[in-house]
């Protein structure tokens, strides 16, 4: 047992002397956090999301849901009030508009008189300052006996670093488990795992050794994500502490099965970058990593729902911030493991110690 404990501490001395795996564990999804959360952290990035529950076959909703399509700024969506409202709560929406037309009774000089309800949300700071003047703009051009009634509904908050940081730490557990196949391929090449067979630890306690060093940085890489995106773009992370505690060691073994996997496709040192770079880049931009799946073509859509690091994301990302949820949580620990058994027979058939 104390070899075992022997050979995890030398793999992590192994990996905290190379600089290269140090920067890619620990800087690079830093620079991309701070990087995209810089670009899309704020609250106004030039477009806003407004949902129309308005009736069209009266002239003026007509009119008024035709003015607001003309808006570049504006990402128009129409539903029932109830449906964006709560896409508004969630923060999917940056204001709801409604029409409330004029009683039948009312002396209303226009035929097209009545009330435009608008929703707002407060907490979107800079966004509802811009929204509510372009709305009140698009009012009086339609028609000037309508009125403008604001009324505030507050969201969630939840903004692009919420969705993006999660995914980054997902990303990251993919990255740092599939390389697990380059010093596995090196020590093959070396013919240092066949010497291992030679003394008293045994083959398997080499394998589970790297796998617990591995699952060792992913702890640490995921306490320098979060901390990064708490203090300097104020994240709120930890919404379930005993799912976040599930999914990130589960996610690195599952990415570990894989590079064990690859490692024993092989041959070479020099191919095994290719083979961890081919499977790894199209989950990369494939999977929901830094993108909505629901935003990608529908053509793309089913491969990226089944991707295991789109399972990885959602999952840390209702763990994390409790929204943007693809999937039930179940769901998306049933299909890590599934993910997982399947690399690991792969693991199992494929490896080769020398």
């Amino acid at each position: 047992m104390r070899s075992f404990w022997l050979l995890i501490l030398a793999w992590l001395r192994g990996m905290v002397r190379e600089r290269s795996t140090l920067f890619w564990f620990f800087a690079f999804p830093v620079i991309f956090v701070v990087i995209f959360g810089l670009v899309f952290g704020r609250p106004d990035v030039g477009t806003y999301d407004v949902g129309v529950a308005v009736d069209t076959s009266s002239p003026a909703g007509a009119a008024l849901v035709a003015a607001l399509r003309g808006v570049k700024a504006f990402r128009l969506s129409t539903g029932s009030e109830a449906e964006e409202l709560q896409k508004l709560r969630g923060g999917d929406r940056h204001a709801v508009v409604t029409l409330v037309p004029a009683p039948a009774a009312s002396a209303a000089p226009q035929p097209g008189a009545g009330t435009v309800v608008v929703y707002l949300d407060p907490s979107r700071g800079a966004a509802e300052q811009i929204v509510r003047p372009i709305i009140q703009q698009v009012v009086d051009a339609v028609d000037r006996q309508l009125t403008v009634e604001e009324r505030s509904v507050r969201s969630s908050g939840l903004r692009y670093i919420d969705f993006f940081l999660p995914g980054v730490l997902g990303f990251s557990l993919m990255q740092s488990g599939m390389f697990a196949a380059m010093p596995l391929v090196q020590l093959r090449v070396t013919r240092v795992l066949k010497r291992f067979g030679a003394t008293p630890v045994s083959r398997a306690a080499v394998l589970v050794s790297q796998g617990v060093a591995r699952l060792v940085l992913a702890v640490a890489q995921t306490v320098v994500l979060l901390t990064v995106g708490r203090l300097v773009f104020g994240v709120h992370v930890g919404t379930s502490w005993p799912a976040m505690i599930v999914f990130v060691p589960l996610g690195s073994a599952v990415f570990l099965a894989l590079g064990f996997a690859i490692s024993g496709l092989a041959r070479t040192e020099e191919a095994t970058p290719a083979l961890v770079q081919a499977a790894s880049f199209p989950m990369m931009f494939l999977s929901g990593v830094f993108w909505p799946v629901e935003n990608f073509p529908t053509v793309i859509q089913p491969l990226a729902r089944v991707l295991p690091v789109t399972f990885l994301a959602d999952g840390l990302r209702q763990a994390m911030v409790g929204g943007f949820a693809l999937y039930p949580q179940w769901l998306n620990l049933l299909a890590l493991a599934g993910w997982g058994a399947a690399g690991l027979l792969l693991a199992v058939r494929l490896f080769k110690w020398e």
